[in-house]
């Protein structure tokens, strides 16, 4: 089966014994925010003065404040450096396009000490379900690589009793009563995420997903009050695992969340 694991999970705010690969593995979760701005210029100039009466001098503009920069010379060069100049005295004039400015209001890579909360039972579990963990024995890469194990990089996975540190996998069950009982519906859930303050916030994430259908599945969730109440984000995360034997290819999604957010909370639910 194909896997599902979350290595990067962020959050941006814009103003402006049938056992089976990983079915849920993430990298990293972030939020972000954004504004629009106007941009408060400063700037330095440096010149080489020409030699004699040749026109060989140049000079130089280095803007701070802002970004997007454009230039217009009193000679007409429209670079920050303005060349081929004889003796004289020269003006320029810089705009910033200032534009949307990006925040990063949360980053989690899941190699910090970790504040989530791990299998939280949302509906019925057998005597041996599968669990989510955190660690590199499923680790994480950029997209759109391939799953990988042991570099180094943490993730949030799914994985079970049979083969507790084989990675991110699964057991589909089917045994109940003679060998493992692996029936599964358990959550992982970040702390809440202050974004008080914050507009147009994105949650992007890092993530490999598979399962069969909505069998084995892992679905996504947020609270925007803090947790006192859950919304259905993705109700069925997959990942296009086409190109990468294995666990599959690491996949990003981006999700813009609603205006009236003032904390967060995230997290993906497994069941089987």
């Amino acid at each position: 089966m194909a896997p599902f694991f979350i290595s990067l999970i962020s959050i941006f705010s814009r103003n402006i014994l049938d056992m089976n690969k990983v079915l849920l593995f993430v990298f990293a979760l972030s939020i972000f925010s954004s504004e629009k701005i106007s941009a408060q210029l400063s700037a330095t100039t440096t010149s080489t003065n020409p030699t004699c009466a040749n026109n060989n001098g140049s000079a130089t503009v280095t803007p701070s404040g802002g970004n997007g920069y454009t230039y217009k010379w009193s000679d007409g060069a429209t670079t920050a450096t303005a060349s081929a100049l004889a003796a004289g005295t020269y003006t320029v004039t810089i705009y910033s396009s200032a534009g949307t400015i990006w925040d990063t209001l949360y980053l989690e890579t899941f190699d910090a000490a970790q504040t989530w909360t791990l299998n939280i039972s949302t509906g019925t579990n057998g005597a041996d379900p599968n669990f989510w963990t955190i660690s590199d024995n499923e680790g994480g890469i950029a997209p759109s690589g391939c799953g990988v194990a042991n570099n180094g990089n943490a993730t949030l996975h799914l994985t079970s009793v049979f083969n507790p540190t084989g990675g991110a996998a699964y057991d589909a069950g089917g045994l109940c009563g003679v060998l493992f009982c692996p029936l599964t519906s358990a959550a992982a859930q970040s702390a809440n995420i202050t974004t008080n303050g914050a507009n147009n916030l994105v949650l992007s994430y890092d993530f490999i997903g598979g399962g069969q259908g909505l069998t084995d599945n892992a679905s996504s969730f947020y609270s925007i009050n803090g947790g006192g109440a859950f919304t259905s984000l993705d109700p069925s995360l997959k990942s296009a695992n086409a190109g990468c034997s294995g666990q599959g290819k690491w996949t990003k999604r981006s999700y813009n969340l609603p205006a009236s957010c003032n904390n967060i909370a995230y997290g993906v639910i497994w069941s089987c």
